[in-house]
């Protein structure tokens, strides 16, 4: 295969799915990732953008956390039909979000500037790939990287032998490693026979006369050899991911790239370091906001404070009504509990339960008032750092980002960048 590279421009690539706004913070860190690579190897930095996925549910969502500690989840539902995400069309809607997203946030200088520069890019009647690309342009026009949109005459022309090979490959009523486009819609081939493909319905195509484009696995392969990739900068699930492409790099006689592991990203905005700092005494740290569910850390942030652990509270509640019920049991009746007891005995069981469950009721009412200032510090870092349980650069979108802390936000990241897990304490 012929690479739009030459053998000595050798390239360091990363990319992501197209995302609203460019997608959830860990794609700059990737992109950021590609440009430190490439300047210790001193080539090229790319930036890939998936634009012939079409799995909308995974790209329509803006996430963003307000002055008031509250993520927002702001969804552009479209009918796409199966359309690759980079041709979906902007609409009056999705503007609609775009300015419900802008008010929310903090009203600064940096946030208003932000606002001006999402809107020259995302117009109505514009596509979602040409947007998304200007976008990253405009706010990486101070660093070395090129943005490569797939959705282009040449690209798909360079892919189609390699596709086609890939499909006489395939084995008999197996899907092929390939979409075609028909009408403008992703569709799924399946090889019928020998030399027949159909649609998912049934249907024939004839490969030869569609666009064809790549899946997730011959997409690695085409981006290899197209950008002539010598290093590619991935997460721990793609680079587990590559690792068992080998077979598929031999076949079709592709150099496949070096991989090398990305940053793993944890923003600290100065308000959540002393949210951290005033919470370390208590034994709050960054891993156990990650490693437990907000109720445990809340419940032992109170046994810290008062003793009372509220996790073993029924257990000590039913214990407690036990040992009672056995002073009072008649001789008879001792060797068990459990043994049926007299109807007096059940009553008493009835009110002493009732009324342990009051006082414990209370005393657990009055720890948490007593915590209540370290549990809502508690709260509010939990859903900064670890949202929806998830990681923090999986969730939120890096563009209300940079709308809240600035450009500089982008800066401070390539400067401090480090292939490893990294927390980042912003000024």
């Amino acid at each position: 295969m012929t690479s739009s590279n030459s053998a000595n421009n050798r390239s360091v690539v990363t990319g992501q799915q197209l995302g609203l706004l460019g997608g959830p913070l860990f794609s700059i860190v990737k992109l950021i990732g590609a440009i430190r690579e490439a300047e210790t190897r001193n080539t090229q930095a790319i930036f890939w953008l998936e634009s012939h996925d079409a799995d909308f549910s995974e790209a329509n969502t803006l996430t963003f956390i307000d002055p008031s500690h509250t993520i927002h989840r702001l969804q552009w539902k479209k009918k796409t039909f199966g359309m690759p995400i980079g041709t979906i069309i902007i609409d009056d809607d999705l503007i609609a979000i775009i300015e419900t997203m802008f008010r929310m946030l903090p009203q600064t200088a940096a946030s208003r500037a932000a606002r001006r520069l999402v809107l020259a890019c995302f117009k109505v009647k514009r596509n979602l790939g040409a947007a998304t690309e200007e976008l990253f342009k405009h706010y990486f026009k101070d660093f070395k990287i090129t943005f490569f949109n797939p959705y282009n005459k040449a690209f798909h022309e360079f892919s189609k032998p390699l596709l086609l090979r890939e499909a006489e490959h395939t084995p008999v009523d197996n899907q092929c490693n390939l979409f075609a486009l028909v009408d403008g819609i992703r569709t799924s081939v399946f090889r019928s026979s020998r030399h027949h493909f159909t649609t998912r319905t049934g249907k024939p195509v004839n490969l030869h006369r569609h666009i064809l484009v790549p899946n997730l696995k011959t997409r690695s392969l085409l981006q290899d050899a197209y950008l002539n990739v010598d290093c590619y900068i991935a997460g721990k699930s793609e680079a587990a991911y590559l690792k068992n492409l080998e077979p598929e790099y031999i076949r079709h006689h592709i150099t496949p790239a070096t991989v090398k592991k990305r940053m793993f990203l944890t923003l600290l905005t100065p308000q959540y370091q002393n949210h951290l700092k005033s919470l370390h005494s208590l034994g709050i740290s960054l891993a156990t906001l990650k490693r437990y569910p907000y109720h445990d850390l809340h419940y032992n942030l109170i046994k810290k404070r008062t003793g009372l652990d509220l996790l073993n509270h029924r257990a000590k509640l039913k214990t407690e009504k036990e040992n009672f019920l056995k002073a009072l049991t008649p001789l008879e009746h001792k060797e068990a509990i459990s043994s049926p007891m007299p109807p007096s005995l059940k009553k008493i069981e009835r009110l002493l339960y009732k009324e342990l469950k009051h006082l414990w009721g209370a005393k657990r009412a009055r720890s948490k008032k007593l915590v209540a200032p370290e549990a809502t510090l508690l709260k509010e870092l939990r859903t900064w750092v670890y949202p929806f349980n998830t990681e923090q650069e999986r969730i939120f979108n890096w563009v209300p980002l940079i709308a809240e802390h600035g450009k500089p936000l982008l800066h401070t990241i390539y400067n401090q960048y480090t292939f490893t897990n990294k927390v980042l304490k912003l000024d």
